[in-house]
């Protein structure tokens, strides 16, 4: 079965025509995306409210796509835009929507008002917001499973894939799955969570944010949720969501204590990961292949902090990583970008003197368009590390920089 209060269904079939439905009061949308996620589902998750007309979700091989419904709306739309553009922009791309008759994304798109990648963060993030609004839905909701997929006459919106496990998380944080995944989790609060180091050598490289800092983090030092939580990575509550969503989809599984028996996990599709992968801990060597593996983060204007010596400070190693899973943060959503000044300035109040932490508080700085004192701070972390090359890169780009933008200033 998967979470507390939640039914364990069939699994959906991506390769026959028969559509699987149910009710969310036996099976919540969560439970329902890691259930497609854990057999690579393609087609179309059907969402009909009594009281609203349906929403949907499109997924390939797994991954959600698309979302429609009744909650979006051209307001919703402008808002999510509104993230990635400024106040000026946007409101010359909404008159060009209303002067052509074109919706949001269509206006930027033809305007070439943001770079693909932006374009594609945009419908990202629309599509998780469309996600949480139906994980919102009330238990006498319908669901359907329709393979394969159908589009609409004329609709040429493209299909852009929202990474499975940090879709789960945004879902988790949603009320009352928040309140579900901390029943859920505190029944293994103190287990060993294990892994199959190979899977996760495919998973890990596609993550960013929250989900990546907590499996990043059970790679290099196994142990339980407390452990986790002791660690300080993420918050309370994102904690537990990354947990539940790894947990639901099988990504790592529960030794000791019988949570295996009392919280099973959604049912397996494919053949179980042999016992002695899933037992133990990987061995070290296991560990630092997996990590040496993987690609670099998404990029976010700043190299990743590297691990310092043992006598460097781990207290001060720590407040670097929590800076960059800050920005890391603010990069996957810009809603959270006004809190990483805050984040930022406290950490170089405790560490004055820590170059990499005045870089980021530089990063800041340019990031809020003040570049005097991008430069000022620019060159104390080149006083503290005279061989940094991205602050005299960086530094070297806003001399040139400057002067260009001081007569209209």
């Amino acid at each position: 079965m998967s979470l507390p209060n939640a039914k364990s269904a069939e699994p959906v079939s991506s390769r026959d025509g028969a559509s699987h439905e149910g009710w969310l009061a036996e099976t919540p949308v969560p439970d329902l995306l890691a259930r497609a996620q854990r057999v690579a589902y393609t087609g179309t998750l059907v969402l009909s409210p009594a009281d609203a007309e349906p929403s949907s979700v499109v997924l390939v091989d797994g991954a959600v796509v698309r979302a429609g419904g009744p909650w979006r709306t051209r307001d919703l739309e402008w808002e999510v835009l509104g993230r990635f553009l400024p106040p000026e922009t946007l409101e010359f791309a909404a008159q060009h929507a209303t002067d052509y008759g074109v919706d949001p994304f269509q206006a930027v798109e033809r305007l070439v008002l943001l770079p693909h990648e932006s374009l594609a963060s945009a419908r990202q993030s629309l599509t998780v917001l469309g996600v949480q609004a139906m994980s919102r839905f009330a238990g006498e909701t319908r669901y359907r499973f329709l393979t394969p997929s159908v589009r609409a006459e004329g609709d040429t919106e493209p299909e852009v894939a929202v990474e499975p496990l940090g879709l789960l998380v945004e879902c988790f944080l949603v009320d009352p799955h928040r309140e579900r995944a901390a029943r859920a989790v505190a029944g293994f609060e103190h287990a060993t969570l294990s892994f199959d180091p190979e899977r996760v050598r495919r998973v890990l490289g596609n993550l960013h944010g929250p989900m990546r800092a907590v499996l990043e983090s059970l790679v290099r030092t196994p142990g339980s949720v407390q452990m986790l939580r002791e660690r300080g990575l993420v918050s309370p509550d994102e904690l537990t969501a990354c947990v539940c969503a790894l947990w639901i989809t099988c990504e790592v599984t529960v030794r000791g204590h019988g949570a295996s028996q009392t919280f099973a996990a959604v049912r397996q599709s494919a053949a179980p990961v042999p016992a002695q992968a899933s037992s133990a801990p990987p061995a070290p060597a296991a560990v630092a292949e997996i990590l040496s593996s993987l690609p670099p983060r998404r990029d976010s204007g700043f190299v990743r902090a590297q691990t310092g010596p043992p006598d460097g400070g781990a207290r001060e190693h720590a407040m670097e990583l929590k800076v960059e899973e800050a920005w890391m943060l603010a990069e996957a959503d810009p809603a959270r970008a006004a809190k990483i000044g805050g984040v930022v300035l406290k950490a170089v109040s405790v560490f004055p003197k820590n170059p990499r932490l005045r870089y980021y508080l530089a990063r800041v700085h340019i990031k809020a368009h003040r570049l005097e004192e991008a430069i000022s701070e620019l060159e104390q972390v080149l006083a503290l590390d005279p061989e940094d090359v991205d602050a005299k890169n960086e530094l070297e780009r806003l001399r040139e920089l400057l002067p260009v933008l001081e007569p209209s200033q």
